[in-house]
């Protein structure tokens, strides 16, 4: 057979198929990324809000304690009045540019911060947290 003959539409359709893998890998590792950079700007995230957290401790012998932040947790809107600006400049949020939720016990010795992580799955972090809070979400382990 002559070479200027010969079928080209094999040779297309594993171009296609070649190049229609090399997507799908192109893409899971995008996804990859994309998950590894948001769960690490969560992670960094809760570090701030907690250290700003211990600082105000430091001053009051006691976590803050925001009226309606007990039993169900309240937005970030309540948790800055404690801690903005003497303890930070800004409360940061989450990947969805929502306020990160928070949470102290009645006596103010304990307390938790909601996050969401780059699956959709909640976790929390904090001091002394008790498992009831935020729905028994798991321990953050970034």
């Amino acid at each position: 057979r002559d070479l200027h003959s010969f079928p080209t539409r094999r040779s297309s359709d594993l171009w296609q198929i070649a190049i229609s893998i090399l997507a799908t890998i192109g893409g899971l590792a995008w996804r990859a990324a994309r998950n590894s950079s948001i769960d690490s700007k969560t992670k960094t995230d809760l570090k701030i809000i907690a250290n700003a957290i211990d600082r105000y401790y430091q001053d009051n012998g006691q976590y803050p304690a925001p009226t309606g932040c007990y039993t169900s947790g309240c937005s970030g809107g309540q948790l800055a009045g404690a801690l903005i600006p003497k303890y930070m400049k800004e409360l940061p949020k989450d990947y969805k540019d929502n306020n990160y939720h928070y949470i102290a016990n009645g006596t103010a010795d304990s307390y938790a911060i909601q996050a969401y992580k780059a699956d959709g799955s909640v976790c929390k972090s904090g001091k002394n947290m008790q498992s009831s809070w935020f729905s028994s979400a798991p321990e953050c382990n970034f």
